[in-house]
């Protein structure tokens, strides 16, 4: 399976290999309406959000104080090769070309069907998640021997696509109710960085989300940080009511089963809470004024502390099928 090895960044360059294939937006807005939306897509496709830490850990006025991860197995595929024919003779006899298609009209008839439908599959280049679920989308491996290697499937990560095209979907509605697939093909042109059509900023964060909640909920196991009973019980209630929730449709794109949900949650629930206690000894030690701030500065995407912890770690993506998964047209739209 070819990859392509990320160091130093977790997240590839988004491509725009796709860029011809998408509905184009006639929306127009104004220079102030373009910043709001560049700061909408920026606060939930860039890190956790503080009011995300707030309603999760914050709202009983208590400090928190596991699951197991999805077997992987990598998929492949290969494609066929189609050749062509002309004017053929035989023991002396010409077949002429209004012979051969009055013969063959009807072989030739599904020979064309099936060539536009493979023409128009590979034009459109997006993967039909519900076919490569097993397919290994991140490799993890820690340089040090210290920490744990990871396999991550695409199975894994539809838990964070399906939470994504939630989010995200709320924004599409409010900026075009009648055509919420105008939101995901609009191009962000923000700071150099984080440019690209929404689908594509949308489709890093998952990667930023389901990598760093890997990092942390493995350093908690490691240094026997445990989520308490009450707040274990409220994920395993958050896990049956996510998956409760879950369309028919976005069960065969992501595959998810109820106890995949629930494995999930609680290593995000994991992750989140022992960031927010290394986030409180930073505030004891008069590193930072307040909990939320330090998450946001210290132990989040982009902060000081994740950053060095990112530094153990090769990262490999499978940038071949996860640059055709579209998010905000797989489990919506």
């Amino acid at each position: 399976m070819p990859v392509e090895i990320i160091e130093k960044t977790i997240i590839p360059k988004s491509s725009d290999q796709n860029a011809s294939d998408r509905e184009p937006s006639d929306q127009q807005f104004t220079d102030s309406e373009n910043q709001s939306l560049k700061d909408r897509v920026s606060d939930e496709f860039v890190g956790l959000s503080g009011a995300d830490f707030e309603y999760r850990y914050l709202k009983n006025g208590k400090s928190p104080r596991s699951g197991h991860r999805i077997p992987v197995d990598a998929g492949g595929s290969s494609y066929g090769k189609r050749g062509s024919a002309g004017m053929a003779q035989s023991r002396g006899f010409v077949v002429r070309p209004s012979n051969f298609i009055r013969l063959y009209k009807p072989l030739i008839f599904v020979m064309l069907i099936s060539f536009l439908a493979i023409f128009l599959s590979k034009r459109a280049g997006f993967l039909d998640t519900g076919e490569h679920l097993d397919s290994v989308m991140i490799r993890m491996e820690s340089l040090s021997g210290e920490n744990i290697d990871e396999e991550i499937p695409l199975r894994y990560l539809g838990y964070y696509i399906v939470k994504t095209e939630q989010e995200g979907d709320q924004a599409a509605r409010e900026y075009d109710a009648s055509n919420p697939k105008a939101y995901w093909n609009l191009y962000m042109n923000q700071d150099g960085i984080n440019s690209g059509y929404v689908s594509d900023l949308a489709r890093d964060a998952v990667l930023n989300y389901c990598i760093r909640d890997i990092i942390y909920s493995d350093l908690a196991k490691k240094n026997g940080f445990k989520l308490n009973d009450e707040l274990l019980t409220e994920t395993e209630y958050e896990a049956a009511t996510f998956y409760a929730d879950l369309s028919e449709r976005a069960k065969n794109k992501t595959g998810l089963s109820e106890e995949d949900v629930k494995s999930i949650m609680k290593n995000e629930a994991l992750a989140h809470a022992y960031m927010l206690e290394l986030a409180d000894e930073s505030v004891n030690a008069g590193l930072a004024s307040n909990s939320l701030g330090a998450v946001k500065d210290i132990y989040d995407i982009n902060g000081s502390y994740y950053i060095t912890l990112l530094s153990d770690y090769k990262i490999t993506i499978n940038t071949d099928e996860w640059n055709k998964v579209r998010i905000g047209f797989i489990t919506i739209n």
